[in-house]
C-alpha cells in the first residue's frame, strides 16, 4: 500500500476535514496534515495535488501559519481555499487586506469569467459557500483572474496555469457550494492526474492480503490497546490469520477506570479474545526503584524505562504463544514525527519496539487517523471505537507529572479522570475534544479544608482540539463546566486545587509529559 497522493496542508479551518471527506467521496484519499508536518511529509513522498485550506487567522497576521516559498516552485499542481487562497497571493507577491465589500460569510454568487479548467463544465453564475474578512485586492504577476463576486465585482479565484496554482476565495468543498465537488474533482482528476485510490472495501481487502503476505501463516501477535487504531487492526487481522494470532493487552497500572473491561469488550467486536497481562507488580517495582535510588526525574526516562518493561512483557507473551510476528497499529503521522528531519520531542513507545524472535510489521505505516477511523466504520465496529479519543501506551503514568507514579498517584489520576470524563459527557462537550488529558501535578500545593490547612498536589484539566496532533488548540471549557469539575474533584479529601491548561501546541504538547 502507497502513501496518498494528495496533501492537504491545514491551517485550522473548521472545514479542513470536510475535505478529506469530499475527497473520499471522489475516491481519493488524502494525508490531512498541519504546516510543519507537511514539509516533512514532501520530503519523504511524492505529491500529485496540494490543496492549502481556509483558517480562522489573517494571513497578515504576525505568527501566522504559513508554509515555504519553496512548495510553489516543486511543479506540483496546488489549490489555495480561503486562508490558502490569501496566502498564495501574499506569498507570491500579491496583496491581502479589508475592501469596500466588507467582510463576507454565507452563500453568495460568483461569476465565472471565461473557461478555464477548474470550472469546466460549471455555469456562469454559481452560488458558493465564502467565510472570510479579507480578500485578494491584488492578484501576483503572471496571475489571471478567473471568477469574482457577482453583487461586489472583488476576486474569488485566481489562477497561475504555467505554475499550476490556483486559488478559491470560497468553500468548494462545503455541501452549501453547488458545484464544489465538481470543482474539487476537476483540480484533482483533470488538472492534477490523480488516479482514484480510496475505496474503503477493497483497501480492507488490500490489507488482509498483505496480513496474509508478510506474517505467511506464523503465530501473530497484537497488542491492544482498545483505541480505534489496535481494534481496527485486530478486526482486519482476525478472519485472515484465524488461530495464529494471538492478542494480549498489558495491564501495568497505568489503564483508566474500567478499562480493562473496556478493552475486552472492544475485543469481542473485533472477533478477538484479549489475554490482559498483570503487570502491576513488575510497574511499580519499576518505580519504586527510581524513588529508592533518588533518580533524576525525566519525562523521557520515564517514557524508556516504560517501553523497556512493555517490551519485557510482550516478549514474556510471545515466548508463551510461540509468536514470530509482531504486529502493530502505527500509523504514518508516528513515522513522519519520529523518522524525520524534525527534532526529537518524544519518544513513541510503538515506534522501535523489538521482541527477541519477533519480526515487526505495520500493516497501517501508509494510514492516517482518519482513514483508518473509515475503515473502523466499513468494518463495522461500533461507534465508540470509531471515535475514541487517542490514550498514550504509557497512559496513566504520564498523567502523573514530574514525578514517579505511586499506588496512591495512580489511584487520585484514576478517579480524577473518571469524575472529568463523565461530566463533559453529560453536559456534551466530550465528543467535540480530539483529547482530553487529566494529570496530577507533581507540585505540592496549600489549601484548607474543614479550617484545617492541607498540603495536596493539583489536579490539572486539558482539552485540546486537533486534526494531525502536530498542532493543537486549547479548549477553553464553559464557566459552568469548570465550576461543576472544580467542585466535584476538590470534594474530594486528598484535592485542594484544580487547573486548567489551555495552552496551544506549540508551545505544549498534547500531553502534559
Amino acid at each position: 500500500m502507497k502513501n496518498p497522493h494528495i496533501l492537504i496542508v491545514d491551517f485550522g479551518s473548521q472545514l479542513s476535514k470536510v475535505i478529506v471527506r469530499a475527497l473520499q467521496e471522489l475516491g481519493h484519499r488524502s494525508a490531512l496534515l498541519s504546516p510543519k508536518k507537511a514539509e516533512a511529509y514532501l520530503k519523504e513522498n511524492r505529491v500529485e495535488a496540494i490543496i492549502l485550506s481556509g483558517g480562522d487567522r489573517s494571513v497578515n497576521e504576525k505568527g501566522a501559519p504559513t508554509i515555504s516559498k519553496k512548495v510553489f516552485s516543486m511543479g506540483i499542481p496546488i489549490l489555495g481555499i480561503c486562508y490558502g487562497h490569501q496566502l498564495i497571493a501574499k506569498i507570491l507577491g500579491g496583496k491581502v487586506g479589508q475592501t469596500s465589500a466588507g467582510a463576507n460569510y454565507g452563500p453568495t454568487q460568483v461569476s465565472i469569467r471565461g473557461r478555464f479548467s477548474f470550472f469546466d463544465n460549471l455555469p456562469g453564475q454559481n452560488k458558493v459557500w465564502a467565510s472570510h474578512r479579507e480578500s485578494v485586492t491584488e492578484i501576483p504577476l503572471g496571475f489571471d483572474l478567473t471568477a469574482c463576486y457577482s453583487k461586489t465585482g472583488t476576486i474569488a479565484a485566481i489562477e497561475n496555469r504555467d505554475k499550476q496554482i490556483w486559488g478559491v476565495q470560497f468553500h468548494p468543498e462545503s455541501p452549501e457550494t453547488d458545484s464544489g465537488k465538481l470543482m474539487l474533482q476537476n483540480f484533482v482528476q483533470k488538472i492534477a492526474g490523480c488516479e482514484k485510490d480510496w475505496q474503503p472495501r477493497n483497501m480492507i481487502e488490500e490489507l488482509q492480503e498483505e496480513l496474509r503476505d508478510s506474517t505467511k501463516g506464523e503465530p501473530t501477535l497484537i497488542a491492544l490497546s482498545g483505541g480505534v487504531d489496535s481494534t481496527t487492526l485486530c478486526s482486519l487481522a482476525a478472519p485472515v490469520l484465524g488461530q495464529s494470532l494471538k492478542v494480549v493487552c498489558q495491564d501495568g497500572g497505568q489503564l483508566r477506570h474500567n478499562e480493562p473491561l473496556e478493552i475486552r469488550r472492544n475485543a469481542r467486536v473485533a472477533g478477538v479474545r484479549v489475554f490482559i497481562q498483570n503487570r502491576k507488580a513488575e510497574f511499580a517495582a519499576l518505580w519504586e526503584f527510581q524513588i529508592k535510588k533518588k533518580s533524576l526525574y525525566s519525562a523521557e526516562i520515564k517514557r524508556l524505562l516504560f517501553q523497556g518493561e512493555y517490551e519485557k512483557g510482550l516478549g514474556a507473551e510471545a515466548k508463551r504463544f510461540g509468536s514470530r510476528i509482531l504486529a502493530q497499529g502505527s500509523l504514518a503521522p508516528d513515522f513522519i514525527e519520529t523518522t524525520g528531519a524534525g527534532s526529537h520531542i518524544k519518544s513513541h513507545h510503538n515506534i522501535g519496539v523489538t521482541v527477541p524472535g519477533c519480526k515487526s510489521i505495520h500493516p497501517f505505516r501508509h494510514l492516517f487517523k482518519h482513514e483508518v477511523r473509515s475503515l473502523a466504520k466499513e468494518l463495522g465496529l461500533p461507534e465508540a471505537v470509531v471515535s475514541r479519543q487517542p490514550f498514550p501506551g504509557p497512559g496513566l503514568f504520564i498523567r502523573i507529572i514530574g514525578m514517579w507514579p505511586t499506588t496512591r498517584h495512580l489511584q487520585t489520576v484514576r478517579l480524577a479522570d473518571h469524575i472529568v470524563t463523565e461530566i463533559l459527557r453529560r453536559r456534551g462537550l466530550y465528543d467535540g475534544i480530539s483529547q482530553l488529558v487529566v494529570g496530577l501535578g507533581g507540585v505540592l500545593t496549600t489549601g484548607v479544608k474543614g479550617d484545617e490547612g492541607v498540603y495536596n498536589y493539583p489536579i490539572i484539566v486539558r482539552a485540546v482540539k486537533t486534526v494531525d496532533y502536530m498542532t493543537a488548540e486549547g479548549i477553553e471549557l464553559p464557566p459552568e463546566a469548570r465550576q461543576e469539575i472544580t467542585s466535584a474533584l476538590t470534594a474530594r479529601g486528598h484535592i485542594c486545587r484544580v487547573w486548567f491548561d489551555e495552552t496551544p501546541k506549540p508551545p505544549g504538547t498534547v500531553e502534559e509529559e
